[in-house]
């Protein structure tokens, strides 16, 4: 017990409490930061999350332009960019792959827009860093 901390994050409609040990307490201070004010790259950025499934990695793009280039949306075609800087393969069907993170209710679009933005669900699964019970309530064959 001496080696585990208890985050609370609360606020507009949001409640997450979680139990993690020293080594998460560590990253989540770093990232709790004015991360903004520090040059970061997006391949620095991507590799803190290290995401296997192309929609975790497309909804860690946004993260990035959220919360490191301070845009409040995003369109499908930086989402697309942001895998060429990043130095990873363009998926074969993106389309589809955007749909799995929208309907991971990860993503939502703007109304009227082709823009997108991250939603409170989004931010969960990133504060979890994919874990594996976010991987298997969000498998393919569940989401489409």
């Amino acid at each position: 017990m001496d080696n585990e901390y208890k985050i609370n994050i609360s606020g507009a409609g949001l409640s997450f409490t979680k139990t993690i040990d020293p080594d998460k307490a560590k990253e989540i201070i770093y990232l709790c930061q004015d991360i903004k004010t520090l040059e970061i790259s997006p391949a620095e950025y991507y590799r803190k999350f290290n995401p296997e499934r192309n929609p975790d990695k497309i909804l860690v793009f946004a993260s990035y332009m959220e919360n490191i280039l301070d845009r409040s949306s995003f369109t499908l075609l930086e989402l697309k960019e942001m895998f060429d800087r990043v130095g990873e393969k363009m998926p074969k069907n993106f389309t589809r792959d955007v749909n799995w993170a929208v309907s991971n209710k990860w993503l939502d679009r703007i109304k009227d827009s082709k823009k997108y933005y991250i939603t409170e669900s989004g931010y969960s699964a990133l504060a979890c860093n994919f874990s594996a019970e976010i991987i298997k309530e969000t498998r393919m064959e569940k989401t489409l």
